[in-house]
């Protein structure tokens, strides 16, 4: 939340919603995707992200990928870890 993803090629959108909203109750579906930007994207793993220029599902971004951090631009993945435990908001 508060955060801005691409929603298309020359667009971003901010983030006002959390799906997974169960605060009480540990989902494992979550992707954790860390960048070479520092930063560390935690979303479902149906949720759509664009690496390599394609929307692609989280559970398909491999180490090595290439997405686009709103503040600095194109960064690599270093890291991939599937079936998080994260609790919604």
């Amino acid at each position: 939340l508060g955060q801005r993803v691409r929603i298309s090629s020359t667009q971003f959108s901010a983030v006002y919603f959390w799906g997974h909203r169960d605060r009480d109750v540990e989902h494992s579906e979550f992707v954790e995707v860390q960048l070479t930007s520092g930063r560390t994207l935690v979303v479902s793993s149906k949720h759509l992200v664009y690496a390599n220029a394609r929307l692609i599902e989280a559970s398909k971004v491999q180490l090595g990928d290439v997405m686009i951090d709103a503040n600095i631009g194109a960064t690599q993945v270093v890291r991939v870890t599937k079936s998080v435990k994260a609790r919604g908001l």
